[in-house]
């Protein structure tokens, strides 16, 4: 009956706490809820439940005032652009945007079927464009490629990942390809991809 109630004044706290949209409806699960002035402490197998986003971690906290959510100790997120794992997560919850921190790890599959593999320390997404960037550096597994940036931007409308500022590209074979920016259209069967400025390549030859 406890852990009933405890539930109960979660949510009823927590839906209050979001005011951005007439529709924005947040669900949240938690075995633990500690009350402190503005801020809420939870606990105990939390799960967050916003839109297409199902968030979850072992403890967090809420801040009414800024709408704000942060979840620590290994945080796990699934959405139709990918699955996140991370070991901090700050949920802006009117904004729909979601900062991740520290072991950032993205897994995604294209509109193409081909999957690819995202590793960063630091990654923000946007639920209401189903979309994510990053400028703290990246390293991407994709179509037997590794590849590596300072930026990335993927863009789930156009199903485009744009990546910037010392762009390298590694195939399996050793070959590779440098330059300034990186275009993939990930709807794409062909795995097509267009490099731009400054472009170098090295490439091993077949030899009969």
């Amino acid at each position: 009956m406890r852990k009933i109630l405890i539930l109960f004044l979660v949510l009823l706290i927590f839906n209050g706490v979001v005011a951005a949209k007439e529709n924005d409806t947040v669900h949240l699960r938690a075995g633990r809820l500690k009350y402190i002035g503005d801020k809420i402490e939870i606990s105990k197998e939390i799960t967050i439940i916003k839109g297409n986003y199902t968030i979850k971690a072992p403890r967090g906290k809420i801040y009414k005032e800024n709408n704000k959510a942060v979840l620590t100790d290994g945080v796990f997120l699934e959405a139709d652009q990918g699955d996140v794992k991370s070991q901090e997560m700050i949920g802006l919850l009117d904004k729909d945007k979601y900062i991740f921190k520290n072991d950032v790890k993205l897994f995604n599959k294209a509109d193409n079927g081909e999957r690819f593999k995202l590793f960063t320390s630091y990654l923000e997404m946007y639920g209401d464009s189903n979309s994510f960037q990053t400028d703290q550096g990246v390293r991407i597994d994709y179509d037997q490629k590794e590849i590596k940036a300072k930026k990335a931007k993927y863009n789930d409308k156009k199903q485009t990942l744009v990546l910037e500022n010392n762009v390298q590209i590694k195939e399996e074979n050793g070959d590779w390809i440098k330059g300034s920016k990186a275009i993939f259209y990930l709807d794409s069967k062909e795995n097509n991809f267009v490099i731009e400025e400054n472009v170098e390549v090295e490439m091993h030859l077949t030899t009969n």
